[in-house]
């Protein structure tokens, strides 16, 4: 592919990583326009468009990494690229073209995904380092994705991946429980993480539910973490 490759990105930043296993590791971000959905609890949703953010090539994408790190104070100690969205899997054309290219500059790729797409993840797959995946529960995001979130899990499964798992007071037993019965199914040992919505009040799911919630999933799995979106806390993007 040509250096005129070009996508739709939001924006491209420095901050530290506020979710699931990995939280406080010194990260870029490149924040993809357009998603395949429309989840009640999405925070960016400014993401969603495709149409909306800058439209840049490869080599822009890698110049602006480098000029982000050389104006970030711990920049020796970014190891990480965060593909995030949006869902960066939309744009997997554009992601050949450019993990090669930020292998070379001795970055590795943490891939942020909504895990509904695993035809697109194949092709990805053996560039990427850490996969995020989130379980999108029907009751938040409107969709049944059992079929694909299993195919998803199979497909990297043998990456560093986890799961998310966002719960609101929309939030039902009976899914939380499939979503930890379909972890199990794969590997009892892929580190789970119920992230509680905490930045809208009237969003909040009831305590003991959460309790309950994480009680089951440690019967179950061999990794279970109860933590909210620290960004909200820490005031970063």
């Amino acid at each position: 592919m040509g250096n005129d490759f070009s996508m739709k990105i939001t924006e491209i930043f420095f901050s530290y990583q506020g979710e699931g296993i990995y939280l406080g590791m010194p990260q870029v971000f490149i924040r993809f326009a357009g998603c395949n959905l429309r989840c009640r609890y999405c925070d960016t949703v400014e993401s969603q468009n495709a149409d909306e953010g800058m439209k840049l090539t490869t080599d822009e994408v890698i110049d602006e990494i480098y000029s982000v790190l050389k104006t970030s104070t711990p920049s020796k100690k970014v190891k990480y690229v965060s593909l995030t969205g949006g869902e960066p899997l939309l744009q997997t054309n554009f992601l050949l073209d450019l993990i090669p290219k930020l292998k070379r500059n001795r970055l590795k790729i943490y891939l942020e995904t909504n895990g509904t797409l695993p035809d697109k993840l194949k092709k990805v797959i053996d560039l990427v380092d850490i996969v995020a995946m989130d379980i999108k529960l029907p009751s938040d995001c409107k969709r049944n994705f059992w079929q694909g979130h299993r195919q998803f899990l199979k497909i990297s499964s043998e990456k560093k991946v986890f799961i998310k798992l966002v719960l609101t007071k929309n939030t039902e037993n009976k899914e939380v429980y499939k979503s930890i019965n379909l972890i199990k199914s794969i590997d009892r040992n892929i580190p789970l993480v119920l992230q509680p919505v905490t930045a809208n009040v009237n969003s909040r799911a009831k305590p003991e539910n959460i309790f309950r919630w994480f009680s089951y999933a440690q019967q179950n799995l061999k990794s279970v973490f109860l933590t909210p979106q620290m960004q909200k806390y820490w005031q970063i993007r």
